[in-house]
């Protein structure tokens, strides 16, 4: 309240933020995008070419089928209670499924041999095919090799049609083939599990029917043993006329009782000792018998045995008996044979032994009992010995019982089937096939040559060191750029393209008149950095764009018509009038070679202020200096003429350069997205060599729409003014 004067507001001012700038790490999504774009002709080709290139073996691809059939083996019920039920070990099972027996019966079964699929000498080879054997043939110098035996193939290609595995925590063995025809593909399995059963049932029946034969003989002899015992006991009671024993026994009569004992349980041992020597002799007289009660060591052999039989046969079924480790192998069954052989030998011998140790104990408590019976004078020896007797054929009789339980065990076994097999899920006809489909292996054939593509795409950009861009001489102050001039389509009804270049012919002209403070030089010189740049197009159409805003010009042409590189490389017989265009007008060659008037060499055009020196006829002489092209430019300052020189490339000729020491100008026609940069510079510094001081450049053969697409500022302003209206 107590100022004199109000507040006022005053303004606060902030500098503009910096624009956000990109860093190098950062992705230019439109850069890869207008990337792809420039070589989507390139990306097209090469991904059409690389997926026609595969397709051939796409379409040879045939859909296979796969059926699987699950059976549970189940512990088969013992008929001894006293002994567990084991399980069967599935890894056993599994090998017995791929066995060679088993695979030859199925091939035999669906006539596997007669199937293209699994013999491909059916199969008419393919053109692939033939031409991948006759290329291998080539690499190594050596011929085809024959073909493999008809029977080995199939089996190898069976075995790679099948799989069987097994389970880990269950019994489930699982059964699965692959095949074109899907009712093939699932019977295969069905057909597998009945033949191994009735496989399994076969050696069952057989292995226990010799084990029936082998026991049959030991109780044949074991009741010939207790006859022989019965009836030598009865005689005796006939012959001492002992009917019974009942008396009271003395401390000797319980003594020689005990000895008695003894003798008759050595007696026993014996009987025993001599029954398995018998069942010993018979197994090694029949050299695969298997006797009873055999020691440890011997079954550990024999399980040996089995174990070196079933890889025996898995060798055998990969790789035919004429492989060394099928040789090696049989070595070691024929090995553990023989030391089954000794071990069974070196047991009878012990038995043996043991046999004789018994008979001596037995001659010394017979001895023992003669005198123990000598000195008994109440006791009768008819009651010891019928005793003896009847306790010797009691004994026989117990061996007879174990004998004849065995054999109702084993008939028992017989009658129960080999295996307790339950099928869970029969193997039936698959509707789809297995795996992916030709659309799948097409469709990703074509995404990775799409990838490929745009890799190689890439990789020409990183290794692409052409001229595309003014901007890219903006680091040599000696370059000094005028513009660019678009390409002239092949169809162009409208005329757009013909205006965009007289647009941009006129743009350059002026940009020319600013190097010489807004007037047109008195002289210039147009030279290309590639012979196929088109400097004498542009010389030509900046001549009469020059005329048509009202400047007369003088065109000095040295270079002449260019034929097509494979018509100059003809003979004269070919090519007819390549003889009449080697005669033209006089020009240059005649002026600079016989010191013709340039009066009479100058073609002046009636239609407008356009004149031209011609290039001429035969050789142009080398210029050692600047004095006959001095001679030149006063002809044309003479009439007032503005003098303009269309040159060969500085780097390939010497004259250029001396033509380009007395010009005031000289114009450097650049192919875009031809011309090397390296050799853009390489021309302007010959150039300056000579004495000039700074080189006009000119991008020429623009294509506008491609020029959008890429990173420099000049290329969408160029690609706006070839849509602009002629306004």
């Amino acid at each position: 309240m107590n100022q004199l004067q109000p507040n006022r507001a005053s303004r606060s001012t902030f500098a503009a933020p910096e624009p956000a700038r990109p860093r190098e790490a950062d992705f230019d999504l439109s850069a890869t995008l207008r990337m792809v774009r420039r070589n989507a002709r390139f990306i097209a080709a090469v991904t059409a070419l690389l997926t026609l290139a595969t397709l051939p073996f796409i379409i040879a691809i045939e859909p296979s089928y796969r059926a699987q059939a699950r059976f549970l083996i189940h512990p088969t019920l013992s008929i001894d209670t006293s002994n567990e039920t084991l399980a069967p070990d599935l890894s056993d099972e599994v090998e017995r499924l791929r066995s060679r027996g088993i695979a030859d019966q199925v091939i035999a079964h669906f006539d596997l041999t007669a199937n293209p699929e699994f013999n491909p000498q059916l199969a008419p080879p393919g053109p692939l095919r033939s031409t991948w054997t006759a290329v291998k043939s080539a690499l190594s110098g050596m011929p085809a090799p024959p073909p493999q035996e008809t029977p080995d193939r199939v089996l190898s290609n069976y075995y790679q049609h099948l799989s069987v595995w097994h389970e880990t925590k269950s019994q489930v063995v699982q059964i699965s083939f692959t095949a074109r025809d899907p009712q093939l593909a699932a019977d295969v399995p069905n057909a597998m599990i009945g033949i191994y059963l009735a496989d399994r049932e076969a050696k069952h029946q057989q292995r226990i029917s010799g084990a029936l034969a082998l026991l049959d003989t030991q109780i044949a002899a074991q009741k010939s043993n207790v006859a022989s015992a019965a009836a030598e006991a009865q005689a005796y009671q006939q012959e001492s006329g002992v009917t019974s024993v009942g008396r009271s026994e003395t401390l000797e009569q319980s003594r020689i009782v005990l000895v008695n004992e003894q003798l008759s349980d050595i007696q026993r041992q014996m009987a025993e000792l001599r029954g398995k020597l018998r069942s010993v002799d018979a197994a090694l007289a029949d050299g695969n018998g298997i006797t009873q009660d055999e020691p440890e060591e011997i079954g550990e052999l024999r399980k040996a045995l089995q174990l070196r039989k079933r890889a025996l046969a898995q060798l055998t079924a990969s790789y035919g008996e004429a492989y060394g480790g099928v040789m090696m192998e049989r070595a070691h069954i024929a090995e553990i044979e023989s030391s089954i052989r000794a071990a069974l030998g070196e047991w009878a011998g012990s038995m043996r032994a043991q046999l004789g140790q018994f008979k001596d104990e037995e001659a010394r408590l017979a001895r023992t009992s003669d005198r123990l019976q000598g000195t008994l004078s109440k006791t009768t020896v008819a009651e010891l010995n019928l005793i003896n007797l009847i306790r010797r054929a009691d004994a026989q009789r117990a061996i007879l019982d174990g004998y004849e339980n065995q054999r109702r065990q084993l008939e028992a076994r017989l009658s129960q089937p080999a295996l307790d097999l339950e099928m869970i899920a029969p193997a039936v006809p698959p509707i789809w096939p297995e795996g992916r489909g030709r659309k799948i292996y097409l469709i990703v054939t074509f995404l990775a040559s799409t990838l490929l593509a745009l890799t190689l795409a890439g990789g020409r950009e990183l290794i692409d060191r052409k001229a595309r861009s003014l901007t890219q001489f903006e680091d040599d102050p000696d370059l000094v750029a005028v513009g660019m001039l678009p390409a002239l389509r092949r169809r162009d009804t409208a005329g757009s393209s013909e205006r965009h270049l007289r647009t941009a012919l006129s743009s350059s002209i002026a940009m020319i008149s600013a190097q010489e403070g807004g007037a047109l030089p008195r002289s210039l010189m147009i030279t290309p950095v590639q012979p196929h740049d088109g400097a004498r197009f542009v010389g030509y159409r900046m001549a009469r764009e020059l005329v048509a805003s009202g400047q007369a010009v003088l065109l000095i042409d040295t270079v002449g018509k260019r034929e097509p590189w494979y018509i100059e490389r003809l003979p004269a017989f070919l090519h007819p009038d390549k003889a009449l265009s080697q005669t033209g007008p006089g020009g240059l060659a005649e002026h600079l070679r016989e010191g013709r008037d340039l009066g009479e060499l100058v073609d002046c055009l009636d239609t407008d202020g356009l004149r031209i020196l011609h290039r001429g006829n035969g050789p142009i002489p080398a210029l050692e200096d600047g004095q006959a092209i001095r001679s030149i430019l006063k002809y044309a300052s003479t009439h007032r003429l503005m003098a303009i020189f269309v040159c060969p490339p500085a780097l390939s000729s010497a004259s250029t350069t001396h033509i380009a020491s007395v010009m005031e100008e000289v114009l450097m026609v650049v192919g875009w997205g031809r011309t090397p940069l390296d050799t853009v510079r390489a021309n302007a510094s010959h150039l300056q060599m000579a004495g000039v001081d700074k080189v006009l450049t000119l991008l020429n053969r623009v294509d506008p729409q491609r020029q959008a697409l890429y990173p420099f500022g000049d290329g969408t302003a160029f690609a706006h003014a070839a849509r602009a209206d002629a306004w």
